[in-house]
Parts: C-alpha cells; sequence; structure tokens
C-alpha cells in the first residue's frame, strides 16, 4: 500500500488543520470550541491532578497578584473573589494552548519566510533564465533574421544569374538561329547556283557529247572504208593471183580472216544506231583497218614469197628433170627434195604463227614493225643455230651479237613497262599475251623473262632484300629496285611504287592471261603460281607501302580468276587477309603515306560488300587468239 494514502487513513491524516482562523478574525469562536472540548478534558481528570493544577495556578496567580498590586492599585474586593475551577481550568489550558500556538505560529512564520525565500530564489532564478532565454532568442532572432536576409541576396542573385543565363541562352539560340538562318540561306543561294551550273554544264555535255558522238560516227565510218578498201585491195590481189598452191596461207583461211574484220567493223556500225560510241570502240576498230591493212601486207609478202617459191621450184624441178633423164641411177634425190620443201614449209608456218603473237605486242607499243621483225628473227636465229653451242668462244660470241641486236630495243621495254602499264592498267594484258606466245614456244626464253622480272622487282618472288652489315643508303635502295642515275640521285617514292605496280600488274596479267588455241601443253606459269605468290607474302612480315601496293595490284588482276578457281579457299585467303595481315601493314605504315593502303582497304571492303572480284580492265580471254 502506498505510504501517503495509509497515512491519510490514519486518525491524524483525517484531521482538518485551519490555519487562517486568526486571520479570518475567528478567535472567538474557535476558542469557545476548544473550551467546550476542555470541559470533556477536565471531566476526565482526576481530583488530585486537577487540585494539583489548580494549586499551582493559584500560586501563579499569586505571584502574579503580588506584581499586579505593587503597580495598580488594589480593587474592589468583588473582584477578588476566587475563580471557580472551570474558570482555572479554561485558563490554564489557554495559556498551554497559547504555548503551543506560539511556535506553530513562529514555525509557519519561518516556514512562509522559507517558501518566501525559496520562491524569491526560483522567481530569481526563472528572471536570470528568463532574461537569457530572452537574450538567447534575441540573438537566435538576429541570427535568423541575417540568414533569412543573406538567404535572401543569395535568392535575389541566384534569380539574377539564372535570368542572366536565359536572357545569355536566348541570345545564343538567337544568334545561332540567325547563323543557321544564313548558313541555309547561303546552302540554297549555293544549291541554285550549283543547279544551274549542273544543268549548264549537263546541256554543254550534251551538246559536247552529241558531237563527240558525231565525230566518232565519222571516225567510224573512215575506218569502215579503209578497211573495205584494204580488204578489197587483198581480195583483187588474190583473185589475180597465179601461184594459190605456194602461199603460206589458203585464200579461204585469207577470206575468212578479212570476213571477220569486217564483222567486227560493222558490229560497231550496227551499235552506233542503236548506243553510243565509246573511245575504245573507236580504236578497236582503227586495230581492225590496221588488222585489214597487215592482212593485206602480209598478202602482198605471201605472194612475193609464192611467186619466188614458185619460180624456184619450176627451176629445180627443171634442174632435177635434166639429172633424171641424164643420171637415171639417182632417182630418190627427187623425193629428198620434196621432205626437204616440207620441213621449210613447217619451219615458215611456225615463224608465221610466232610472228603473229610479236606483232600483236608491236602493235600496241607503235614500233616500227618490220625492222624490229627482223631482228628478232635474227635473234631467234641465234638461240636455235646448231653451230651457237659448239665451244666457249662462239657461245660468247654469239650471246654479244644478241645484246648487240636488243640494245636498242631496251630503253623502249623499259619504257613501256616503266610507264605505260603503270598509267593505264589495261595494257598490261597485250604484253602479257604476246609474252605469254613466246613462252608457250620457247619455255627458255620464259625462264629469262622471269628472271629479268626477279631482278627488276624482287617483291615478285616474293622477298624482301635484308640490309646487308657496312651496306650505303644508296646500294640498299638499289637492291630493292629504286633506280638511282649516273649522278647518284635516287627516285622518287611515288615514281618507285608506279614502277613496282607496272611490273607487278605485267606478272599478273601473264598468270591470268589464256594460252593460244593450238597449245596443248599446259599453262607454264599459271594461278598455281598466283596461289604460291599469295600465300608467300602472307607469310611474310609487310613492310611500309611496298607490301600495300603489290598485293593491290596483284589481287585486282588475279582476283577474278583465283576466286573461280579456288572457290571457299580463295575467300578463307582473304579472310584471313583482312583480319590479321592488313591489321600489321596498318602498324608498319607510318603517317601521312596511307595512299597504297587507303587502295587496298577500299578493295578489301568492295570486296567483301559484293563478295566476288571483278574482271580486271582490258581482261583479254581466249577468244583473243582467234581474231
Amino acid at each position: 500500500m502506498d505510504v501517503s494514502l495509509a497515512l491519510k487513513n490514519s486518525s491524524k491524516g483525517q484531521l482538518k488543520y485551519d490555519r487562517y482562523w486568526a486571520q479570518e478574525g475567528r478567535t472567538k469562536g474557535t476558542l469557545d470550541e476548544i473550551s467546550k472540548k476542555t470541559t470533556n478534558i477536565t471531566l476526565c481528570i482526576s481530583p488530585k491532578t486537577l487540585s494539583l493544577i489548580t494549586s499551582e495556578i493559584c500560586d501563579e496567580e499569586k505571584s502574579n497578584e503580588r506584581v499586579v498590586k505593587e503597580d495598580i492599585p488594589v480593587t474592589s474586593p468583588k473582584a477578588n473573589k476566587q475563580k471557580s475551577a472551570s474558570e482555572i481550568s479554561d485558563c490554564y489550558f489557554y495559556e498551554r494552548q497559547s504555548e503551543m500556538e506560539l511556535p506553530i505560529l513562529e514555525f509557519e512564520a519561518a516556514k512562509l519566510q522559507y517558501m518566501l525565500d525559496v520562491f524569491n530564489s526560483k522567481k530569481q532564478k526563472y528572471d536570470n533564465h528568463s532574461s537569457e532565454l530572452l537574450q538567447r532568442t534575441n540573438q537566435d532572432y538576429k541570427l535568423l533574421k541575417r540568414k533569412s536576409e543573406l538567404d535572401a541576396k543569395r535568392r535575389v542573385a541566384d534569380l539574377e544569374k539564372v535570368e542572366q543565363l536565359t536572357l545569355e541562352e536566348a541570345r545564343q539560340k538567337e544568334r545561332l538561329q540567325r547563323e543557321r538562318y544564313e548558313t541555309h540561306a547561303k546552302k540554297l543561294s549555293a544549291k541554285v547556283i550549283e543547279a544551274e551550273m549542273k544543268q549548264k554544264k549537263a546541256v554543254e555535255e550534251m551538246k559536247k557529247r552529241a558531237k563527240d558522238q558525231t565525230e566518232l560516227k565519222v571516225q567510224l565510218n573512215n575506218c569502215q572504208k579503209e578497211a573495205e578498201n584494204s580488204i578489197a585491195k587483198s581480195i583483187e590481189k588474190l583473185a589475180s593471183f597465179e601461184h594459190q598452191d605456194y602461199l603460206r596461207i589458203p585464200q579461204k583461211d585469207r577470206l575468212n580472216q578479212m570476213a571477220k574484220v569486217l564483222q567486227s567493223i560493222k558490229a560497231y556500225t550496227e551499235k552506233a544506231k542503236t548506243e553510243e560510241l565509246l573511245i575504245d570502240d573507236i580504236l578497236n576498230a582503227n586495230l581492225n583497218v590496221k588488222e585489214a591493212y597487215e592482212i593485206y601486207q602480209d598478202i602482198v609478202n605471201d605472194m612475193e614469197s609464192a611467186k619466188s617459191n614458185a619460180i624456184k621450184s619450176h627451176e629445180k624441178a627443171t634442174s632435177f628433170s635434166f639429172k633424171e633423164t641424164s643420171l637415171p641411177g639417182k632417182a630418190n634425190n627427187h623425193a629428198a627434195v620434196a621432205n626437204s620443201q616440207t620441213q621449210d614449209c613447217t619451219t615458215d608456218s611456225k615463224s608465221s604463227e610466232a610472228n603473229k603473237d610479236e606483232n600483236g605486242l608491236k602493235m600496241l607499243a607503235d614500233v616500227d614493225e618490220k625492222p624490229k621483225n627482223d631482228k628478232e628473227k635474227e635473234v631467234l636465229s641465234q638461240f636455235i643455230a646448231p653451230d651457237a653451242i659448239e665451244d666457249h668462244l662462239k657461245i660468247k660470241e654469239k650471246l654479244e651479237h644478241v645484246e648487240g641486236v636488243i640494245q636498242p630495243f631496251k630503253a623502249d621495254t623499259r619504257e613501256q613497262g616503266d610507264t605505260q602499264i603503270s598509267a593505264q592498267h589495261s595494257a598490261a594484258f597485250p604484253f602479257a599475251m604476246a609474252i605469254l606466245g613466246i613462252w608457250s614456244r620457247k619455255p627458255e626464253v620464259g625462264s629469262l623473262i622471269l628472271g629479268h622480272f626477279y631482278s627488276l622487282c624482287p617483291y615478285l618472288v616474293p622477298f624482301y632484300p635484308p640490309r646487308q652489315e657496312g651496306m650505303s643508303d644508296s646500294e640498299y635502295l638499289s637492291i630493292l629496285g629504286y633506280y638511282i642515275d649516273d649522278e647518284g640521285v635516287v627516285e622518287e617514292k611515288y615514281k618507285f611504287l608506279n614502277r613496282m605496280s607496272g611490273y607487278v600488274r605485267l606478272y599478273a596479267a601473264i598468270i591470268v592471261a589464256p594460252l593460244p588455241a593450238d597449245v596443248k601443253d599446259a599453262h607454264p606459269h599459271g594461278l598455281a603460281w598466283g596461289w604460291r605468290w599469295l600465300s608467300r607474302i602472307l607469310n611474310l612480315e609487310p613492310r611500309p607501302d611496298i607490301t600495300a601496293t603489290v598485293l593491290y595490284d596483284f589481287l585486282d588482276v588475279t582476283g577474278h580468276s583465283l576466286q573461280k578457281v579456288y572457290g571457299k579457299q580463295f575467300k578463307k585467303i582473304i579472310h584471313i587477309l583482312c583480319k590479321d595481315f592488313f591489321p600489321k601493314i596498318k602498324q608498319v605504315t607510318p603517317g601521312g603515306s596511307g595512299g597504297p593502303v587507303e587502295r587496298l582497304e577500299t578493295f578489301l571492303q568492295n570486296t567483301a560488300k559484293k563478295g566476288y572480284i571483278s574482271p580486271p580492265d582490258g581482261f583479254l580471254d581466249v577468244n583473243f587468239w582467234n581474231r
């Protein structure tokens, strides 16, 4: 149970205390109430105790009376009447009560004073705390006010900044829009001008094309007339010739040749009616005219040789007839002479076929035909003459003679290989056909040509010549293939790359060129060599510029044929070239010299997009030999 509740339920706790009876003027009522209770107390007191109390009170009164008597005069006897016991007890208890109430009042006064002191102390603390709180509140208020002012200033500054940025952005957009508008206006103006120029250029081009077509048609008509005149002369010559049996080529074959020439020119004439003529068409027509003229010249030469052979045959027949009649025992000589004439005809036929191959090269190289033909025959005769291999002195003499014969053509041949093929890629195929025609009949000449290729361009092996210790720059550049003149000046790099490009294209054209129809043997240097070269160069570490150059030229010429023959294997090797080898070429290529690399990259990208390699420009198929 709670202590406070227990005390409250006690008898003392149920007492009611009245502290304010004196202040409220209830003294008499209070004393009367107390006196009623005191009577009850007196009744409960024993007589002995009461007598003692009464005696003590009387003694005190007597002493008090003595004091009073000294100060106060004697009163009347009525006042000195003896008090009753009840009055005495009331007086006693009143005094006792006064003695008890005085400490209570003093305690209450002290308690009140203590409470006042505590109250004043707490009030002082409260006042101090209130002042501190007020001071702190004022400080916080000032701080908050200052902070709010700063925040307001900052917000104002931010707003001003945002406003300034917005204005600046608006100005920037306005300026950009103005610039775009001006640029767009300029572009539109430029497009209008460009469209007008294109239209004007198109009109001029149409006029020029019409004019060119007119000129080309005139040239084609002239070519047709010249070819018809040459063929008419040839037919007239053949018709009036008496010794038809002694002709190297029969009249029927000659007529077939001339018919093919006329048919080819007429094909261009028919084309001119429906399509536009090209310069190549006129060039081919000129070649046909030249071919018709060469047929006419060949017929004239053949008729002269046939006439002389007929005269010689007639003379020999006359002499042998005379000998047979005079010497019957030697009749078998006639058969020997006939066999000799047959061998001569066979030799002439072979030499004419060789001349046909050589004429293809001479016709395109535009050189003097007859002197070169005679000198080439002389060179060939030195190689096949039986007495040329009898001893070393004669071999040396024959070689010097051959060198003297071919020396006038050395510079011209080099000029053709160095400049014409690199400048006009399609020119490689006529040269290749001529070389292949000789190579297929004379393998030893082909070996010499191949060795000459390797000496001029070691990258056809393929081989990158290393630099030996102690080798000078000029020596090293020389073995790399650079041309160095007599004054020691090294040719420029782009010229060197152009020359190497010409050699590679000619070599590649030989690989893909078809053999003549009458050659039954295999290709002396065909596509297998091309596949071998491509595999070998991919196994070598690339070099700057030259590797990209030779790869591009070789694939541009042989890629179409290699893809037809090797199919998936060729696609695999192209994939290896794109993914593995080409990044190596880029790594070794210095900056600013990416021309060959860019050409090779463009070629590989086009090949990847199309999935095949187009035939090279100027490619000559097997029908070339039948013209």
